[in-house]
């Protein structure tokens, strides 16, 4: 303490800038006098002239101000040398917080982001701290203070390779739960070793819609944690600074974080010396998984220097391979680094990637992205998709400045990193890109409902449309012929969220009401529908003389409105067209076999599974009207990103899973610029590109349902996470079905899914040709399970499809709905159900009664396949519990598990007794790996039963380096017990040749 008590720590406070009102340097400088610690008051001619000797933490209480590029590069200066920095409120920003427009974080190779979050915990004075926050904080006080609260935040990370430490555990509506407001970041790259950061970060106050302009949200201040109301501020900030004191000597190991086999780089061994006195060192050992591989000879280092050592070459196979660098007469590790080494036989594609939402302060990418690009290229990344605002390349209309994109594409070539050049029109100061449309494409804004103007153009504007579209002429001509650049991932009107200048707000009501959007929707309904007036009177249940005087609806017009949702959709569909008759005229070589391009924005869902579908049967596709099969993203390859922008491996570890378990062509980490994690980075890296291009095996189960993440009976959520492969089908699936064995249609026609990008929220299609091919399908042996609800007629129900007129149902009677009881026959699998159904009256073989003797199961013969035409359905109250795969372990005595073995589709290459998670067994080069994700709650262990190829010893886990011995149950199979956490998936590879670095823990 007597040692800490001799540092001084600089106070920023400056009238031209603005702190947080409820705790500023005046808090701070009170709790540094009364803790005995030595300050002095820095004001902005201070930091442009600040040294490290003057002082050895800066501390900036800070909200909003203008630093000069003198001061930032102070700042920098001062923290390379080796001085700490500690921030309250915000990072460095300029001029209004939102739009953001400054990256002024960058210098400091740091990314922000924002969230709400709860510090959720039976006991969160010691439980709502990370072990970090453990070590450095010891116990958050006050605690009642937290109660109920959703705290803004903001969140920063550190560029790779340095490591970030979150010291709060939240629970955020992102899943961010590593992430807070309150982190400390060590330095571990060549320019800021050993220095320290920290902050206590706010999203900026006032809501960025009422900054920008967009949307005037009700809003109350909230200082989050910056405020002398939380009575543990001070405890938290003191401790902190206590852990700030600057270092004297720092080491890195310096090692590519991923590499191929036969291609791994050498290791250098990174060391500063911080004080101002020369450092000796005997001598060094540099241990691989606890083997000493290396000794160095003595060592010198002079002060304020930087020493770079280069090891000899070490062989490494494939695997994870652990380092340790010890010192001599000290025995504490003073470095570590981990390298994943991918399989050398692999013949690769550009598989994994990254994006960026980059804005410049000048014409020309910066250094610190040409720093950032690669250390994601040394994670493992092989292409980046930069996106590029509108407004840096025309700042005018017709004028257009080439600087950037020039810059890039030469950093790409010598970096030998893949390019894509993505561009999205999003809203004035897009929170994505710190930019967005130009100021000057505003003449013709979206209006919404009550006549405010948006932030975003009218998509049926002329003038925006005009400019957009000629702009990309001239983008896609001039970089036709670079080899650099691989794609123009190219949209229109931000097809994610269309009509989003509300976005923000999160009201999916407030869309467009300008001249230019009625006009462009009564022309839709006139041409596109081919409606009369009298059916477009009927829909909104009012006469209209003309198109003219058709409005656009409002949300609590229900039918209309869903009829305007798919005009929405359709829109966008329209200006993408556009995008890719221009591409593909000016550059087809470059243009994305899905359209628009960008992927998926959420590789996670279920919904992924319509991709892959799709992407088996492109060509057969190819023969149907391309409004029937075309949508979002969509294509003969394809893939996506996790929709967390900006997190660490627990975030992106289920959209990883699922690129892989469904063989996606590319996975990009999304606005990792905004927030992440190196070593998380490098972790996706290494499994993804091992197992790019797995092949699953083909699936004879089919399911047509709602694939939303909470619809717990929805059997898309069933399929998904049985022992038998499923495929998921949706509206625009169109080949033949009777590649499966089992097909089950929706229980209702309506999705109920009336939001932006969804349509009119139809689930199924409403022409006769597709119910014509699935008959066709039929005949060549599909059996097609249908519910009530799928083909049902009356007072209360609308059928909207071709079903019983196609299939010859219309005789099919249902019932009332009634208890029934059901004992299911061996050749089902046995068991009894208990729940509502209905009698179903039918032509055909009753293939299930209930205890009174009533059919509840019909089989109607089509040629070699067959109708089953159920009276259960998949609603809460009939034979099926709800299984929520956060509380249920696993499917037990499920309906479509009991068809399934009626019809003999059984597990064949793996069993874990129908655990209630997602799970596959792959082939990647002629080698099997079972990989496995766990949604439950609690912690479980499972046996898992594997059919192999080949005999092996053991499983090890790709994302954690554990490995499970196997037992040996028969010819083929083995099985092995297996540790599951939520959200964590396991990748177990049954190579002996990958080396052990882990045991698989016990819980």
């Amino acid at each position: 303490m007597d040692k800490f008590r001799k540092s001084v720590c600089g106070i920023f406070r400056d009238r031209s800038f603005q702190a947080m009102p409820e705790y500023d340097s005046g808090d701070v400088e009170d709790l540094l006098g009364s803790s005995g610690i030595s300050c002095i008051i820095l004001n902005h001619k201070d930091i442009e002239t600040l040294k490290r000797k003057i002082c050895d933490i800066v501390i900036l209480p800070y909200v909003r101000g203008n630093f000069s590029d003198r001061a930032l590069a102070s700042l920098v200066k001062y923290h390379a040398d080796g001085g700490s920095l500690f921030f309250l409120g915000d990072l460095p920003n300029k001029d209004k917080w939102f739009p953001l427009k400054n990256m002024q974080a960058a210098p400091f190779h740091l990314t922000r982001c924002y969230d709400d979050f709860n510090i959720s915990s039976d006991r969160p004075g010691i439980e709502g701290l990370t072990p970090k926050g453990r070590e450095i904080i010891g116990m958050l006080e006050d605690t009642p203070f937290f109660e109920g609260k959703a705290i803004p935040g903001l969140r920063v990370t550190a560029f790779p390779p340095d490591i970030t430490y979150p010291l709060i555990r939240i629970h955020s509506a992102s899943h961010a739960e590593n992430s807070s407001s309150i982190a400390v970041v060590e330095r571990k790259c060549e320019k800021f070793l050993g220095a320290k950061f920290a902050v206590i970060g706010f999203i900026g106050g006032e809501p960025r819609e009422n900054v920008d302009g967009a949307y005037q949200k009700p809003w109350k201040f909230d200082p989050g944690l910056l405020t002398r109301r939380w009575k543990g501020i001070n405890s938290v900030v003191l401790k902190i600074i206590k852990w700030l004191q600057p270092a004297k000597f720092a080491a890195a190991i310096d090692v590519q974080p991923v590499s191929r086999e036969g291609e791994t780089k050498g290791i250098s061994i990174l060391l500063k010396n911080i004080s101002d006195c020369e450092i000796r060192i005997s001598k060094m050992h540099l241990c691989l998984e606890k083997e000493t591989v290396w000794k160095s000879p003595p060592v010198s280092i002079n002060p304020m220097a930087i020493k770079k050592i280069s090891c000899p070459q070490i062989s490494r196979c494939a695997g994870i391979h652990q380092y340790s660098l010890f010192i001599e007469n000290d025995l504490i590790a003073s470095a570590e680094s981990t390298e994943r080494v991918i399989p050398g036989n692999r013949v690769e594609s550009e598989t994994y990637g990254f994006s960026t939402y980059w804005s410049f302060q000048k014409p020309q990418i910066s250094d610190e992205f040409r720093f950032f690009c690669d250390e994601m290229q040394r994670r493992g990344c092989q292409y980046l998709r930069a996106n590029i605002p509108w407004e840096e390349i025309e700042p005018a209309p017709g004028k257009y400045d080439w600087r950037i994109t020039d810059e890039m594409l030469k950093y790409a070539d010598k970096a030998g990193l893949a390019l894509q050049f993505w561009l999205f029109p999003t809203t004035r100061g897009s929170g994505l890109g710190d930019g967005g449309v130009p100021w000057w494409s505003l003449r013709e804004p979206a209006i919404d409902r009550n006549g405010n103007k948006g932030f975003f153009p009218s998509l049926w504007s002329p003038f925006y449309r005009n400019h957009y579209f000629e702009m990309l002429e001239h983008l896609t001509k001039r970089y036709a012929m670079e080899k650099t650049l691989k794609k123009f991932v190219l949209d229109f009107g931000n097809s994610d969220f269309p009509y989003g200048y509300y976005y923000y707000v999160n009201d999916t009501s407030l869309f467009d009401y300008s001249k230019f959007e009625r006009k462009a929707f009564a022309s839709y309904l006139k041409n596109e529908l081919e409606w009369d007036m009298e059916k477009i009177s009927l829909c909104f249940g009012k006469k209209f003389r003309s198109f003219a005087d058709i409005p656009v609806p409002f949300v609590e017009e229900s039918e209309p409105w869903r009829v305007y949702l798919d005009f929405r959709t359709w829109s966008i569909s329209q200006g993408n067209l556009k995008v890719r008759e221009i591409v593909r005229k000016n550059a087809p070589a470059k243009l994305p076999p899905d359209p628009p391009g960008h992927g998926l924005g959420s590789i996670a869902d279920i919904g992924t599974y319509f991709c892959e579908s799709k992407a088996k049967h492109w060509l057969e596709e190819r023969k149907f009207d391309p409004k029937h099969v075309e949508t979002h993203n969509f294509g003969k390859t394809w893939g996506g990103e996790p929709w967390q922008v900006g997190g660490e491996y627990r975030q992106y570890a289920d959209a990883l899973f699922q690129s892989v378990r469904l063989n996606a062509d590319y996975f990009t980490i999304p606005g990792a610029d905004l927030g992440l994690y190196g070593e998380d980075i490098a972790k996706i890296g290494f499994i993804r590109r091992t197992l790019a291009g797995a092949v699953r095996q083909s699936p004879r189960l089919a399911v047509f349902d709602r694939t939303g993440w909470n619809e717990f009976t929805s059997l898309a959520n069933i399929a998904t996470r049985l022992d038998i492969p499923a495929d998921l089908i949706s509206a625009k699936h169109r080949y033949d079905f009777s590649c499966y064995r089992l097909m089950t249609l929706p229980d209702c026609d309506y999705a109920d899914r009336t939001v932006t990008g969804g349509g009119g929220g139809m689930l199924v299609p409403t022409d006769e040709q597709w119910f014509w091919l699935l008959r066709e399908s039929v005949e060549k042996g599909l059996n097609l399970l249908v519910f009530p609800g799928t083909c049902t007629i009356g007072k209360d129900r609308v059928q909207r499809t071709f079903l019983r007129q196609v299939f010859g149902l219309e005789n099919v009677r249902y019932g009332k709905k009634m208890e029934s009881t059901v004992k299911f026959p061996k050749s089902f699998g046995g068991g009894t159900l208990t729940g509502n159904a209905c009698e179903v009256s039918a032509d055909g073989t009753v293939l299930l009664l209930d205890s009174s003797a009533r059919p509840i199961l019909v089989r109607k013969n089509y040629g070699l396949g067959s109708v089953l035409i159920a009276g259960y359905d998949s609603s809460p109250e009939s034979l099926d519990p709800v299984y929520n795969y956060e509380m249920d372990e696993r499917i037990k005595g499920h309906t479509l598990v009991k068809l399934c073995t009626f019809l003999g589709i059984v597990p064949e290459r793996y069993n874990t007794d129908n655990l209630l998670a997602f799970k596959e067994m792959i082939n990647v080069d002629g080698k099997e790996y079972f990989i496995i994700l766990s949604y439950l709650k609690k912690p479980v262990v499972q046996t898992v039963k594997v059919r192999l190829s080949r005999p092996a010893r053991s499983a090890f886990d790709l994302a954690t380096g554990e490995r499970c011995e196997l037992r040996k149950i028969s010819e083929d199979f083995h099985e092995f017990d297996l540790a599951l956490h939520p959200r964590m998936p396991r990748f177990m590879s049954f190579h002996d040749k990958f080396p052990c670095t882990a045991s698989s823990p016990k819980l």
